[in-house]
């Protein structure tokens, strides 16, 4: 079998999974969930996760795998998947990453340097560091250290100027001389094959909107109802649609305008999902006219498996 990896990625609602669907009816394809709320078990129907049906019939990966108590982190994501990765390839089977989360995404292709371990203390000293003298000072300390991350960070980025000096403080190493440890797909020897739907922004709101409108009727709000109820991790607690309903749950808005703001920061997320895959140049963009032209994706994506994996 070929190293070779396909994916379709792109914004909320524009068909990739029911593409990636009808191409698991003619190639012997594993999907790779990329989407971070859809790891998240009992988070079914606000995160539009495939039916049991559809996960009996092909295999997922990386859906339904934490509770929604439990944080996640990309580094983890990144792991996980690779070795997932690898092993469908040793099954003489087509990995095929789906969805639209761009930093597991980056992650997954790109690769990630170990998770570093935070350090309270430190930060905290850091923290006082720099009101006490300023923020200017202490991004003068990283570039002491790390000239190349200091250049990337305004000084008044202190998060992450703090996480650098912290990073460099526990490893003794920098995050310029981290991140040339990472090991990108590539670098694995894999060769990715990456697909992006691509809508025009009527036709994609349009869907948006009813997608949406479907959630709803199909018990979103009481779904959101049971999960209050648990001691939600900061990421599944943010998700889009539920927390706008645990927001009418509260009563702080009607229904309908809960609804309504799900509808626009899902369009808003829409737009920041391709803001950030249009930085990707490994990605080869199918430009449908509309939601009804799927299976023009599907024909060209074929076309693609065909001709770069062997026996298919």
């Amino acid at each position: 079998m070929n190293k070779i990896i396909f994916g379709i990625v792109g914004p909320t609602a524009s068909g990739k999974t029911r593409i990636a669907l009808e191409l698991a009816k003619k190639f012997p394809i594993e999907i790779i969930s990329c989407d971070s709320m859809q790891i998240y078990k009992g988070m079914d129907i606000g995160t539009a996760k495939p039916s049991k049906g559809i996960l009996d019939s092909v295999t997922h990966h990386m859906i339904n795998i934490i509770e929604p108590e439990e944080e996640f982190s990309a580094a983890e994501y990144s792991d996980i998947v690779r070795k997932i990765t690898f092993s469908i390839i040793k099954e003489n089977k087509i990995p095929f990453i789906v969805g639209g989360s761009g930093l597991y995404y980056n992650t997954y292709i790109d690769g990630i340097f170990p998770e570093v371990k935070k350090d309270k203390n430190f930060r905290k000293k850091l923290r006082e560091f720099a009101k006490e003298k300023g923020n200017e000072r202490l991004h003068q300390k990283l570039e002491k250290i790390d000239p190349d991350t200091a250049k990337k960070l305004h000084f008044n980025d202190l998060r992450r100027v703090i996480r650098a000096l912290e990073v460099y403080h526990i490893t003794g190493k920098t995050i310029t001389e981290k991140k040339e440890q990472k090991t990108s797909i590539q670098k694995s020897g894999y060769e990715p094959y990456i697909f992006g739907i691509k809508l025009p922004r009527e036709v994609l709101y349009n869907s948006i909107n009813n997608r949406v409108d479907a959630l709803i009727e199909n018990g979103l709000v009481e779904e959101a109802k049971n999960l209050k109820e648990k001691n939600l991790s900061i990421t599944s607690k943010m998700a889009i649609g539920y927390k706008e309903i645990y927001s009418y749950l509260n009563g702080n808005e009607s229904l309908e305008k809960a609804i309504e703001n799900i509808k626009q920061y899902t369009r808003n997320y829409a737009r920041r999902q391709m803001t950030w895959f249009k930085k990707r140049k490994e990605i080869e963009w199918i430009e449908l006219g509309s939601s009804e032209e799927w299976k023009k994706a599907v024909n060209d994506i074929s076309n693609k498996v065909e001709s770069n994996v062997s026996g298919y």
